[in-house]
């Protein structure tokens, strides 16, 4: 069931961060005379800055018909550079991100209403580096993960939803250069560890180990090269322990 709830969760949180594309990052300035730009189609108003037929300074569109920013991004030399943010139609800060020549460098934070966060994440160099935080629409968080040149790389740990706190875990998985390496987890509702499974490379390997809901060992399976390698031995309820 929090497998479900998790997937459906990721689902509207891709939806709510597609939004609709912003016209400011299309305008072509080359040719055009040094000094202030502005320019106004079908009630969308951009402003910003020209030098040497280049984006620079502060650039801002409008919301439709009215003078409440929408976009806000920062150039130099015709490259994003700076920190830039996203507004809604009620003057609230929805996102926020940093580039350095063009390309994500730093965080990005977004919101949902209310100021909740939705998610934290790090980029180096326009790919994820660093810190990952994703949320549900309430601010509990669903995944906690580290990605390094783009990949997820260390621990990711995944929680389930809960409206008034912070949901138990879910499942908890070990990456390396973006593949499985290492111990992978998943739990019962209060916390107890389900399964555990090491993988090397991606594929499995070693001991799997399922547990009862007490703790106690359920059954154990031995990998070699991802197939099972022996026979599986399986514990009634409290017997063994590891």
């Amino acid at each position: 069931m929090y497998m479900k709830k998790l997937f459906f969760a990721m689902l509207l949180a891709a939806m709510s961060v597609a939004g609709f594309a912003q016209r400011i990052d299309f305008v072509n300035v080359d040719g055009l005379p040094d000094g202030r730009y502005s320019d106004e189609s079908s009630g969308v108003r951009i402003t910003g800055w020209v030098s040497g037929g280049q984006k620079t300074g502060t650039w801002i569109e409008c919301h439709s018909k009215s003078e409440l920013p929408h976009f806000i991004r920062q150039y130099v030399d015709g490259k994003l550079e700076g920190v830039c943010f996203d507004i809604d139609k009620q003057g609230v800060v929805t996102k926020q991100a940093e580039y350095k020549r063009d390309k994500l460098d730093g965080e990005v934070i977004r919101w949902v209403r209310g100021g909740v966060t939705r998610e934290v994440v790090s980029y180096k160099n326009g790919l994820k580096d660093g810190p990952s935080k994703i949320c549900y629409d309430k601010g509990t968080v669903q995944e906690e993960s580290n990605y390094k040149e783009g990949r997820r790389d260390g621990v990711t740990t995944w929680y389930a939803y809960n409206e008034k706190s912070q949901g138990p875990k879910v499942a908890m998985y070990t990456y390396k250069d973006g593949m499985f390496d290492g111990v992978q987890e998943t739990y019962y509702d209060d916390g107890t560890v389900k399964t555990r499974k090491m993988f090397v490379d991606n594929v499995q390997e070693g001991l799997s180990v399922e547990f009862h809901e007490d703790g106690s060992v359920k059954s154990e399976t031995k990998y070699k090269n991802g197939e099972v390698s022996g026979r599986v031995k399986e514990y009634e309820k409290g017997k063994k322990t590891e």
